[in-house]
């Protein structure tokens, strides 16, 4: 890896592995983006997350989908709702944002699963901004 990422978010994401935010290797949290893909780590050159401080995020992605979600997390100190939804089809290779959560999310984990041949998102557990929680979020992403 380029960065540290103690405590970002990382996973698998059609043929590469994504891993966004967390601690750098001086301490200090950031929003960098790298990814693995044919055997090298690559720099995400995109200034979407830069702003942010990302931890106890988490990616989703299928080996099918060219898609992957950045979900919630924390930006510093703050719970955030947000998704962001990167594209490995399309270039400039870029974070965009998606629909938000229902409620902001940190420390859980996320995937994409099919039912009944249609993706969905899936984040469970974590802490929401209202307690900890069990009950997951369930959303169609397209």
């Amino acid at each position: 890896m380029i960065y540290g990422h103690l405590g970002g978010a990382g996973g698998a994401v059609y043929d590469k592995f994504v891993i966004v935010g967390g601690k750098d290797l001086d301490g200090k949290l950031h929003g960098k983006t790298e990814y693995f893909d044919g055997g090298v780590w690559k720099e995400l050159d995109d200034p979407t997350l830069a702003d942010f401080k990302l931890s106890r995020s988490c990616v989703a992605g299928k080996a099918d989908l060219t898609v992957g979600f950045l979900i919630g997390g924390s930006n510093e100190n703050q719970i955030v709702p947000h998704v962001w939804k990167i594209d490995f089809s399309k270039t400039p290779l870029r974070w965009t944002r998606a629909a938000s959560l229902n409620n902001k999310r940190h420390g859980h984990k996320c995937g994409v699963i099919n039912v009944r041949q249609k993706n969905y998102i899936v984040a469970v557990g974590g802490i929401t901004d209202e307690y900890y929680s069990r009950n997951p979020l369930v959303r169609k992403h397209f």
